[in-house]
């Protein structure tokens, strides 16, 4: 485990002011891998980085596998999937800082949850039977109550990766057995009125939509494949309009694929996003996953790691 490394790139950065933008970004969560020298790895674990150049905490400290954590809106809780318990994993939530992890009741075999954004509410979006040929976006409260189907995809497809603009709308990423494509829906959710289809490009997938904490913008992974590097979009989604792409960035190496995580970072000033790091040529791919953070214009890429282990799927706080 080099978390050490971690600070010293990050204190370093921080003094070159190269990372001035950050300076509103006090939290960040993510997915932690520690990768052994025999080719081995430890169970994943939730970490937080606080502040630039700060603090660097296990925050599940557990021997179970954890992940695919997302902050709450108000900054107060953390929603993640912990595989204990049972083979195929749980809903959890915890504080902040780590303590009070408890069970979401009815959640097995659940994954990838997203808090709503819906004012005075519990309730969590998540993909139900996640890593299988059955995977649709439901809801449940923290409690375990209120668990209802939201989409319903066709054989053949599976509604993955949720996250909620307002209280109303998610966007999803639909995958596509036959041809191994993804495309992005809106549905609202409160009602069965249908699912709307926001992209539509066969020679490209897109998929890990994330909206911004003022629900104004989602940003999502444009995968092109044949050699063409990843780009991430950031949009305007309006209903009855669809998507209005706002910015197209192409970060700079050494990122050029496999982009792993995306999140708005604080106050909705640029981007955090978890990929495959290129300089790390005698690493296996899932050990050169790296944090990064870049402008919306694609200016000022920073990398906030450097390690042989993996850090995947940041999700900051607002």
């Amino acid at each position: 485990m080099q978390l050490h490394s971690n600070l010293v790139t990050l204190k370093t950065l921080f003094l070159s002011g190269a990372i001035s933008t950050l300076g509103a970004c006090a939290e960040t969560v993510y997915t932690f891998q520690d990768f052994h020298d025999d080719g081995t790895s430890s169970n994943s674990q939730i970490y937080k980085m606080t502040g630039i150049g700060g603090n660097i905490t296990n925050l599940t400290n557990n021997a179970h596998s954890n992940g695919s954590a997302d902050v709450r809106h108000d900054g107060t809780k953390i929603a993640f999937r912990s595989i204990r318990g049972g083979a195929n994993g749980h809903i959890y939530t915890m504080d902040m800082n780590g303590a009070n992890q408890t069970v979401v009741p009815n959640t097995l075999s659940a994954g990838a949850p997203k808090w709503s954004r819906l004012i005075g509410t519990n309730t969590l979006f998540f993909t139900n039977h996640i890593h299988t040929t059955n995977e649709a976006i439901w809801r449940i409260k923290t409690d375990g109550t209120d668990k209802a189907q939201v989409t319903f995809p066709n054989p053949g497809e599976d509604d993955e990766y949720a996250t909620d603009l307002d209280g109303k709308f998610i966007v999803y990423q639909r995958h596509y057995s036959a041809n191994q494509d993804r495309d992005l829906f809106a549905k609202y959710v409160w009602d069965n009125r249908p699912e709307v289809q926001l992209t539509n490009t066969p020679n490209i997938s897109e998929s890990l939509p994330v909206a911004s904490h003022n629900g104004h913008m989602i940003a999502y992974r444009a995968f092109h494949g044949g050699g063409v590097n990843d780009q991430i979009i950031v949009a305007h989604f309006q209903p009855g309009v669809g998507l209005t792409t706002l910015h197209t960035i192409n970060p700079a190496m050494p990122v050029n694929t496999n982009i792993s995580g995306i999140d708005f970072a604080a106050n909705d000033a640029g981007l955090y996003f978890s990929a495959q790091a290129d300089d790390s040529n005698l690493n296996p791919i899932n050990r050169r996953q790296e944090l990064f953070f870049i402008n919306f214009d694609g200016a000022g890429q920073v990398r906030l790691s450097t390690n042989t282990d993996s850090d995947t799927s940041p999700s900051t706080v607002p």
